[in-house]
């Protein structure tokens, strides 16, 4: 009977650590979740919110031996935006998943004229390693002797 009393006490013991008040407070880790196996946080209103913010400041200086006056592309709308982003903790180490799809389209004033045109992202993700496949194209309106110096 000492036995059993025993064990009931431990069994006891263990049940009150495993409570969430008495699980020790890790940030990222859920109290349902002691041993850290797993813990995914949906980010996505933020990472499509900065990703969009991002995208529409952007601006590129066409090299100076392409062209005297340094115009610059801005990008002037972003269209068929697609994207997701989360934080994971799986065994403790953090990750950042992402994945973001989206066309952008530009515009530049060349001295031959306006030109514009829409560069195309279909995968932006972690797994890419900063190597984003891209589609690039130039808007029949740009004038042919700017599409030399746009596509260097």
């Amino acid at each position: 009977m000492r036995t059993i009393s025993l064990r009931s006490a431990q069994i006891a013991s263990a049940a009150e650590a495993m409570t969430p008040a008495a699980v020790k407070a890790e940030k990222g880790v859920s109290a349902w979740n002691t041993a850290g196996t797993w813990e995914e946080k949906n980010l996505d209103k933020w990472g499509n919110a900065s990703m969009k913010k991002m995208l529409s400041e952007r601006t590129f200086a066409i090299p100076g031996e392409a062209v005297e006056t340094n115009p610059t592309i801005k990008v002037v709308k972003i269209k068929d935006y697609e994207g997701s982003a989360s934080v994971v903790k799986v065994r403790g180490k953090t990750r950042y998943n992402y994945e973001f799809s989206f066309t952008l389209e530009w515009e530049v004033l060349l001295p031959s004229g306006p030109c514009k045109g829409e560069l195309k992202f279909p995968d932006v993700a972690p797994d890419c390693e900063g190597a984003y496949e891209s589609t690039y194209s130039v808007d029949r309106s740009t004038p042919g002797d700017a599409k030399g110096v746009l596509e260097r």
